[in-house]
């Protein structure tokens, strides 16, 4: 457990690095747009690219785990509507599982 924690929490620290926010913003109380899509961002990630369950990452970002589902829902609609956000969400994703690979613990 405290693995996958680690992992989360390293995950949203990425994302908010990532994305040019605050970690403390991200973590906070905000309901603004922008760090909303930050969260949703790294709860996506988590989910499909990291294996991180939504409900850690959520924990991580003081949040309950359906806020951050709905929010990563209204992300994946996004993607769909708009080749923008799915190109950009399609970098970082590449991105994150570079990184994942690089930070990955030698044998």
């Amino acid at each position: 457990m405290a693995s996958r924690n680690a992992h989360a929490r390293a995950l949203v620290a990425w994302t908010a690095q990532r994305m040019k926010a605050s970690l403390s913003d991200v973590k906070g109380p905000s309901r603004l747009r922008a760090l909303s899509r930050v969260r949703a961002v790294a709860g996506y990630l988590g989910r499909d690219v990291a294996a991180v369950p939504i409900a850690r990452v959520a924990r991580e970002v003081n949040r309950d785990p359906s806020t951050l589902w709905r929010d990563v829902e209204w992300l994946e609609g996004e993607m769909k509507r708009e080749r923008e956000v799915r190109a950009e969400i399609g970098k970082t994703a590449a991105a994150c599982a570079a990184w994942l690979k690089s930070s990955a613990p030698r044998r």
